[in-house]
């Protein structure tokens, strides 16, 4: 986990080079920065890397909300069926939804479950789809106005 963590801290190291070589958008003038031969190659690759992993982190994201809802479907299809055992057992009608006697678990699975059908994760989801494209374009766009500069001037 450390390993990655080092990844994602030098990917966002070599995505502030990027920004950095940008020309500033909120002064009025376009100032550049130098850059060596091989600084468009690391900035392309900082790029491509950035972009990677936040679509690594939107994959991520979405696999994990679809694994605590099977988890939580399934503890509580359990729970259900062990009531249900417990009640035919006991020939005692039992609702966990009825009954003050439910147990606590029961409780906080439902809980959990509706709280998990009520997260909307698509716009998070839409956010991260975004954002990763807008990286992933942004050196194309830094070569594109380098390329006009050049021919120019």
């Amino acid at each position: 986990m450390a390993e990655g963590h080092q990844l994602q801290k030098r990917t966002l190291d070599e995505a502030k080079i990027l920004l950095a070589g940008m020309p500033s958008k909120l002064s009025g003038t376009k100032k550049y920065t130098v850059m060596t031969p091989s600084l468009p190659q690391r900035l392309a690759r900082s790029a491509s890397n950035l972009e990677m992993e936040l679509r690594n982190w939107r994959a991520c994201f979405d696999s994990w909300i679809v694994s605590q809802r099977s988890y939580v479907q399934a503890l509580t299809g359990w729970l259900l069926r062990c009531v249900r055992s417990d009640a035919d057992k006991s020939k005692i009608p039992f609702s966990p939804r009825r009954s003050s006697g439910a147990p606590p678990i029961f409780t906080i699975c439902i809980q959990w479950s509706r709280f998990l059908d009520t997260t909307r994760e698509v716009p998070v989801l839409e956010g991260l789809d975004f954002f990763a494209a807008g990286v992933g374009s942004l050196y194309a766009q830094q070569l594109r106005e380098d390329s006009r500069k050049n021919l120019g001037g």
